[in-house]
């Protein structure tokens, strides 16, 4: 979730509507929203969809002060913009006004624990977004995305597969609607990096040869290395990338684990503390933090005791060796065993299978 880091945004920003202040609502994001928005846009998982029996959903893990302060603020300045629309039913930018209120409705239902009371206003609101062809394409495409995203929220699934499955065919049919726009084949993306390694080597390979933009590409190349590397030596994979061999070095004749964590994600923090419990001392840990603010995440890192060292000073997700193998979203584990075989690669759902092929 952090997004990402990961993946290109779900939002990708929490932007203005433009310079004219006279359309501009008066309410702004403080950071928190904005921390939280962009941990959204890594979209990897909602904050909790609903699944039947005991499978459940593995939420975001977004800070619950954050994340409440963030939704309220979206719903404030929804309100904002429908009262500049009903003021001003002509207003020259009320096709933007509308996108606006649409966006920052659908984002705060995704930001809401559990079912949200305004889930159906919002979705409403989104279809008649989505289906007005004077908005702009880029814009009804987001619009659309979103509008999936909070349509899954507030249905249940047998189990988490069955969620994924239904992401997938979400996101085929906003590429058989918006055909000619790369950004359509994020979403297919993102599924991909949640998925087994059998659907996310399926759904990255496809991406290559798809035309999306050179970014989801260099994204889903990622993703076919690091399903790949699972029984090849750890040398095949960064022996040739800077800082690689120094890595290899320290690692010789010792077992090694890589975990993803995110300073945003409260889960993974948890997980990561859990992982020192789990671990043979002698076990070279290495922590990759997916937060650009280096600085906080090695400040987080410390006063939680998070187990081994933080890859390249706590920037992991700047990191060549991170970016080869593919280690770009919350929670995932590495364990390589002491001949340097690349013996798992697991999320946090079967992490202890994973930590007993160490050697």
């Amino acid at each position: 979730m952090l997004l990402i880091a990961a993946l290109r945004p779900l939002i990708v920003a929490h932007q203005p509507l433009g310079a004219s202040k006279a359309i501009t609502p008066r309410r702004r994001l403080p950071a928190a929203a904005g921390s939280a928005l962009l941990l959204f846009s890594a979209a990897v998982f909602p904050v909790h969809s609903t699944f039947a029996a005991d499978a459940k959903e593995e939420p975001i893990g977004l800070h619950e002060s954050a994340r409440i302060a963030s939704r309220e603020r979206l719903i404030a300045e929804a309100a904002d913009v429908a009262g500049l629309l009903k003021a001003n039913p002509q207003h020259p930018d009320a096709l933007r006004l509308r996108f606006r209120e649409s966006k920052l409705r659908l984002l705060a239902v995704l930001l809401t624990d559990g079912s949200s009371p305004a889930a159906g206003h919002a979705i409403a609101l989104a279809n008649a977004v989505h289906r007005d062809r004077h908005q702009p394409i880029e814009d009804r495409y987001e619009v659309a995305r979103l509008l999936a995203s909070a349509e899954r929220k507030e249905r249940k699934f047998a189990d988490r597969a069955a969620w994924i499955a239904e992401r997938e065919q979400a996101a085929r049919r906003l590429i058989q609607e918006f055909p000619d726009l790369p950004a359509a084949y994020d979403e297919l993306l993102a599924v991909a990096a949640i998925s087994d390694s059998q659907r996310a080597l399926r759904l990255a390979r496809e991406l290559l040869e798809a035309p999306a933009a050179r970014a989801s590409k260099e994204r889903a190349q990622e993703i076919v290395w690091r399903h790949t590397t699972v029984g090849r030596p750890l040398a095949e994979a960064i022996a040739e990338i800077p800082g690689g061999m120094a890595l290899l070095k320290r690692a010789s004749g010792k077992s090694v684990v890589f975990y993803t964590w995110n300073p945003d994600d409260d889960r993974s923090i948890a997980l990561a503390n859990a992982l020192a419990q789990q671990l043979p001392p002698e076990t070279l840990v290495m922590g990759v933090s997916l937060s650009p603010k280096a600085d906080r995440a090695m400040a987080i890192a410390s006063e939680g005791k998070l187990p081994g060292e933080q890859l390249y000073g706590g920037r992991g997700w700047d990191s060549p060796v991170v970016r080869r193998l593919g280690l770009t979203v919350p929670s995932l584990l590495y364990v390589v065993g002491r001949d340097g075989v690349v013996r798992d690669l697991s999320s946090a759902s079967d992490r202890a299978a994973a930590l007993k092929k160490l050697n």
